[in-house]
């Protein structure tokens, strides 16, 4: 384009609205860690004017991202949520099945001994198999995630063959963030001794002998 031609309205307002974008989701990004910090002290009931001031952003950018005070912690869940479904889909399947199952379990714990804190405030009263039946997304796809790395183990006779949502129950279990907080706080445990204590125990109890059964 010669030099003298300015550009179209279009791409001169696509190239302000960049800077825009980037920074509107930066100050939500400071609400949503503002959120995990209260939720990790315990504090469910704030407003979002002091949400705000803990941000370090305007009342107006608050109310701009969150309607009240609820949403703003189902955001902070959901962003949780989908992080972890990412993380553990991100996982290849390509380096044998227990390495991807181990892998997933270290995804996981690395992600929980962070956000565990404030997740276990907003932890539901329902079991893992009466959500997963009632459709919950995320329970969903997390237990479509391991399913599919027990089948897998499984098929490869690398773990017996056993009730895969009795394994998938187990699995989570184990690996509650609660069980993680406990290990890494509690304990003073470093991230990578709980990987692998976890981890180990898993394997183990996937692999008992269930000839009784």
């Amino acid at each position: 384009m010669p030099r003298d031609i300015p550009s179209t309205p279009s791409q001169a307002d696509a190239s302000r609205s960049r800077p825009r974008r980037r920074d509107a989701q930066q100050r939500r990004e400071q609400l949503l860690k503002a959120v995990g910090e209260l939720l990790a002290e315990g504090r469910r009931e704030f407003t979002l004017t002091y949400l705000a001031e803990l941000a370090g952003v305007s009342v107006a950018t608050a109310y701009r991202n969150f309607p009240d005070t609820p949403a703003a912690i189902t955001a902070y869940a959901d962003e949780l949520t989908t992080g972890l479904i990412e993380a553990l889909s991100a996982v290849p399947d390509s380096t044998g099945p227990v390495d991807e199952l181990r892998a997933v379990c270290h995804a996981w714990i690395d992600l929980a001994a962070g956000w565990g804190p404030a997740l276990v405030h907003l932890r539901s009263p329902e079991g893992v198999l009466a959500r997963r039946a009632a459709g919950d997304p995320f329970i969903v796809a997390l237990h479509r995630r391991l399913d599919a790395v027990l089948r897998r183990c499984v098929a490869a006779g690398a773990l017996p063959p056993q009730d895969l949502d009795f394994a998938v129950l187990t699995w989570i279990t184990l690996l509650d963030e609660r069980v993680i907080i406990d290990l890494t706080q509690t304990l003073r445990w470093p991230v990578a001794e709980a990987r692998q204590k976890l981890t180990g125990t898993l394997l183990a109890a996937l692999r008992a002998d269930r000839s009784d059964q």
